[in-house]
Parts: structure tokens; C-alpha cells; sequence
């Protein structure tokens, strides 16, 4: 089995994809802590705080 080099056009969509998944997850982030910030308070009003989390 040979090597075959990809085509240079996939490796700028790789590294575009890369690019965008590193912006992604701190917009998404900010605008979940946003989100929390706003509502929080309501949510916990409406259904409670519920258990402690065991998550490690």
C-alpha cells in the first residue's frame, strides 16, 4: 500500500474545521454562562435545586 497525499483543498478544510471548533466552544460557553446568569434564579424557583452532583 503507497502513500497518497490528499489533495491540498482538504487540508485547508481540516485545518478550517479545527479553527472553527476551537471558536465554538468558548462562544457556546459564554453564551451558556450567559444564559445560567439570566435564568438561573428562575429556574431554581420553579423547579428547586435538586441533588448535589456526584459527578467527578
Amino acid at each position: 500500500m503507497s502513500f497518497q497525499p490528499r489533495p491540498q483543498l482538504q487540508l485547508y478544510q481540516y485545518a478550517q474545521q479545527l479553527l472553527t471548533a476551537d471558536l465554538a466552544r468558548p462562544r457556546f460557553t459564554g453564551a451558556a454562562e450567559a444564559f445560567a446568569d439570566e435564568h438561573g434564579a428562575a429556574f431554581v424557583e420553579e423547579c428547586g435545586s435538586g441533588s448535589p452532583s456526584q459527578a467527578a
